[in-house]
């Protein structure tokens, strides 16, 4: 035991380290993790992600739509076969990620002929990271790929020293693994994956076996083809507008960037102690300034390193990345935003925190490189010990929100508040369709499914309707109840809400405003604006707020699973009933003094025949 210890002791350690700073993922399997972005998910919804249609169409998510992330499916399919979201997320997430999140960049220095200790430090750099831990509390699939990315270079690497078939698939498998998680991240990885290739393409060429590395190549491209086929198709043929719609947002978040912490690794909400959300760049804690110093003295030692030609592959990598990783920062402030509106698929990163992917694999190899050359000029064993203690003490105070857990986030259990016992009951009770509208952000602990999903006024609503608002919805008045009583308090504006199914408007309890999203306000000032709304009849106030909009007479009804529309509804609100129902209509339009009718299978054929808004129509349809 005690060789087998010293053997693998520093496998052991990060191990330790993976599992002691995230105690809940793994010994407490019934506790409730989520926060932001990641969601918590009710059984009924569980079972939805088993279907085959969930990678095409969310139906109990917004007003339904097509799944612009359809290259998920897999991962969250078998979260629906096993049927438990707190035990699903953790197998097909949480564990993963912890334990690759050390391994990985360990694996993929010791592949780059590190010692030891050298990949050990290189890990902790690596998987204790600002940048990575914030990803932790709210965009798992993100960090997931973040874990995973050291790994797949690691076995391109071990392919590109030795080609053989088996390496080779053993490094299409991982990147196959990627795509299935985060596109986005698995996007700019291939560039990073491009870059290693290039340079050792003539490495490759004179290799005896260059021709079957040619056709396994060509066979790996057809397979992944062929896998991916599905999400490819479905984003190009039925989801393209709405993809292009989310990537066409414009630049948010200029001031959260620059070059200083691109160079220190710092990511903007990082305190030290606990995160900030208030998108306001936090102050860069001056023991991150240790980071670019090492990899500085790195470049500086160039002509003594080590496999000289991956460290100016990284070295590029690494001032690539810091261009990007400013965002519209100086040097050069205006790349960032060419490379937006010109480079195809460039698009995707309205922020430009998704290049400390690229940045902190850069910047780890980089630093691995500049704290070997130090250990090797430093002679003197006792201060080359110091310096390495003093690295690896700075490094691991990242970790200290972790095991205080200041950090709160996925690092600690919730428990859903009594209050919400109410609206589940009632969603349970009626076998009705109908939404419920939460103001301003929907609440996890709330039941929903495919017969009543749950909508938020903020990011579902305003943002649809915002041409007819007085007040512009924008961060600034997100904490405005009068932004969101606006809709209330037309008759438009209530017969809107009926096309959409509205029967529920609720308020969410005292954590979700201080604890979830504690800058939408007081809690109080929407209580007291939308107490004071006539389309709106208040019926509990235990916790959460409910209301009940009143009925004038709904133009939707809905009756087991089919609903129809009165004839005389003009065009605007068929379309926006038909756009916000998520309901796929069976559609006739008949014409005055024309007897010939027209079926129309989709909206968009609707919309394409539709001339008018004086034409008649009769609507019958099933839910998806």
């Amino acid at each position: 035991m005690k060789k087998l210890f010293i053997k693998y002791k520093y496998i052991i350690i990060l191990l330790f380290l993976s599992i002691s700073t995230r105690t809940i993922w793994f010994f407490s399997l019934t506790s409730k993790i989520f926060q932001n972005d990641w969601t918590l998910k009710n059984s009924i919804v569980i079972k939805e992600f088993a279907w085959i249609s969930h990678a095409f169409w969310q139906l109990s998510s917004g007003f339904g739509g097509g799944n612009i992330e359809s290259y998920t499916y897999i991962p969250f399919m078998i979260i629906g076969m096993i049927g438990n979201f707190d035990i699903g997320q953790r197998i097909v997430f949480l564990w993963p990620l912890a334990i690759l999140s050390l391994f990985s960049p360990y694996q993929l220095h010791r592949n780059l002929n590190f010692s030891k200790h050298i990949s050990f430090v290189a890990a902790l750099f690596y998987g204790f990271s600002t940048y990575f831990i914030v990803r932790n509390t709210a965009h798992i699939r993100i960090a997931f790929v973040y874990a995973l990315a050291p790994l797949i270079l690691s076995a391109l690497i071990s392919f590109v020293n030795q080609p053989k078939k088996r390496k080779f698939w053993n490094f299409v498998f991982l990147y196959q693994i990627g795509l299935f998680y985060e596109l986005r991240l698995m996007y700019l990885l291939s560039f990073v994956i491009l870059i290693i290739l290039c340079f050792n393409f003539k490495i490759i060429k004179f290799q005896k076996n260059f021709k079957p590395i040619i056709i396994n190549g060509a066979l790996s491209i057809s397979l992944l083809s062929i896998i991916n086929f599905y999400w490819l198709a479905n984003s190009i043929l039925y989801t393209s507008s709405s993809i292009s719609e989310v990537a066409n947002r414009g630049l948010f978040g200029n001031h959260l960037f620059n070059i200083k912490y691109a160079l220190t690794t710092f990511h903007f909400p990082w305190t030290g102690v606990e995160l900030n959300y208030s998108f306001e760049a936090q102050p860069i804690l001056f023991y991150f300034w240790i980071y670019p110093m090492v990899i500085i003295y790195s470049i500086l030692r160039f002509k003594k390193l080590q496999n000289k030609m991956y460290f100016i592959i990284f070295l590029l990598v690494w001032v690539i990345s810091l261009l990007l990783a400013k965002q519209s920062g100086v040097p050069f402030e205006n790349l960032y935003l060419y490379l937006y509106e010109n480079f195809p698929g460039f698009n995707l990163f309205r922020l430009a925190n998704h290049m400390y992917l690229p940045l902190m694999i850069s910047a780890t190899t980089l630093f691995a490189y500049g704290l070997n050359q130090i250990n090797i000029d430093v002679k003197n064993l006792n201060i080359k010990r110091v310096i390495n203690i003093f690295i690896i003490i700075i490094i691991l105070l990242n970790t200290f929100p972790l095991y205080s857990k200041r950090i709160q986030s996925t690092f600690i259990n919730k428990k859903q508040p009594n209050s919400y016992n109410k609206i589940n009951e009632i969603i349970s009770s009626e076998n009705s369709y109908f939404r419920t509208l939460w103001v301003p952000l929907k609440s996890n602990w709330s039941d929903y499914n495919i017969q009543n999903p749950k909508i938020d006024l903020w990011s579902d609503l305003l943002f649809n309707i915002k041409s007819s608002l007085e007040i512009e919805p924008n961060l600034t008045n997100f904490q405005n109840p009068k932004l969101y009583s606006q809709l209330f308090k037309s008759t438009a504006g209530t017969n809107y809400l009926k096309r959409a199914g509205v029967k529920y408007v609720i308020i969410p309890d005292n954590d979700n405003f201080e604890n979830i999203f504690p800058y939408a306000g007081d809690r109080q000032d929407y209580i007291k604006e939308f107490d004071s709304l006539k389309s709106l009849k208040q019926i509990y106030n235990r916790g959460i707020v409910i209301y009940q909009l009143q009925d004038k007479g709904q133009l939707i009804n809905f009756e087991k699973g089919f609903f129809s529309v009165s004839d005389d509804l003009n065009f605007d609100q068929l379309s926006l009933a038909s756009k916000y129902l998520g309901y796929q209509p069976i559609v006739r339009k008949s014409e005055k003094n024309n007897d010939k009718s027209k079926k129309i299978n989709t909206i968009l054929s609707l919309i394409n025949n539709i001339e008018d808004g004086e034409s008649e129509f009769s609507i019958s349809g099933k839910k998806i």
